[in-house]
């Protein structure tokens, strides 16, 4: 089925993750990536795009929960969606570290009723995590360039004698 995941412009065949999940046979679906060093105290902000397709009736489109070690960031339960009307969500929220420190981030796609072939499908793409630590100057960079102006000024100085 084709479904375009971020809703804007013609619709398409994506390359989005989907998740066929329910409380029977399984339960949740879940997608782990190890973080490798996420900075203590510095901000970051996970953001996704997500969609939730129903197939032939009214259905429980899913809940999709973002955990970092255990730890839940961020959820998006898309509630009673209709028939054939994909829903739509942007998942965004920023957290702080507490510790310099690798992190498992895992993406949960749940639906407390049973799967069957006719449950709405789950998809998710544009997974992004970002620092939003502002660049700090390096004091040796900055001492470097003042060094560089003196010198470039003081050359040009001794040429035009």
């Amino acid at each position: 089925m084709p479904v375009d995941i971020d809703g804007g412009g013609a619709l398409g065949i994506s390359n989005a993750f989907m998740a066929h999940s329910g409380a029977s046979g399984g339960g949740s679906i879940f997608l782990k990536q190890t973080i490798s060093e996420l900075l203590a105290d510095d901000p970051y902000e996970f953001s996704a795009n997500l969609a939730s397709v129903p197939i032939l009736s009214n259905a429980a489109g899913g809940t999709v929960r973002v955990w970092l070690d255990g730890s839940l960031i961020t959820e998006y339960d898309f509630g009673s969606i209709g028939m054939g009307q994909p829903e739509y969500a942007f998942l965004s929220q920023e957290f702080n570290p507490t510790v310099t420190d690798s992190y498992l981030l895992s993406i949960e796609f749940s639906r407390q009723f049973q799967a069957s072939i006719y449950s709405p499908t789950m998809f998710i793409d544009n997974i992004q995590l970002i620092s939003k630590a502002a660049a700090i100057p390096v004091p040796g960079a900055l001492i470097l360039g003042s060094i560089g102006v003196i010198v470039v000024g003081f050359v040009r100085r001794k040429w035009s004698e």
